[in-house]
């Protein structure tokens, strides 16, 4: 961290580190996860202290709904909820629109180059809420895993790899 900069650290699903937040790092995470928060940061820890039992700061936890969007300048980062998710209902997933690229954590990881696709159902949830939002992905970055193009999640789930967010919405108003 530079001086002077303000830090924070995006909760798309698992808890951050204590040690982060002992640093000044700034939990961003949805509301749904009060609860779990105000446990972690209210739990006995004398006889074992970790480096924010130690640090003296209160944890800084923003808690966001459905959307929120930072700005720093040019950049735009948008934070969504993932909707019906069965992995967690509080997880969110981060969108940078500029440069068409989802992040998101556990519910998409790719195989390694040239596996069979094993789809599952929260990939498929995550693929409708990309569909729901009209984001215009063409690159996944997976906490866990490598970066791949859009065209992997949808090898995934057995679309055709032509198969945009915006061809997606478009064959939705058509059947409207």
């Amino acid at each position: 961290m530079s001086p002077g900069t303000r830090s924070a650290a995006i909760t798309l699903t698992d808890p951050p580190s204590r040690i982060t937040t002992a640093e000044g790092a700034a939990i961003l995470t949805h509301a749904s996860n009060h609860q779990f928060y105000d446990l972690m940061f209210t739990a006995d820890r004398r006889l074992q202290p970790d480096r924010f039992s130690r640090s003296n700061r209160a944890p800084r936890v923003e808690l966001v709904g459905d959307y929120h969007v930072i700005r720093n300048g040019s950049r735009v980062l948008q934070v969504h909820h993932v909707e019906g998710s069965m992995h967690d209902a509080g997880l969110l997933m981060v969108y940078l629109p500029r440069e068409r690229l989802l992040v998101e954590s556990h519910v998409f990881t790719p195989g390694e180059p040239g596996a069979p696709p094993a789809p599952n159902p929260f990939t498929l949830n995550l693929y409708e809420n990309v569909l729901r939002l009209n984001l215009n992905v063409t690159r996944i970055a997976p906490i866990y895993g490598r970066m791949v193009p859009w065209s992997e999640l949808l090898k995934a789930i057995g679309k055709p790899a032509d198969d945009t967010p915006a061809d997606g919405l478009l064959r939705a108003v058509a059947q409207l």
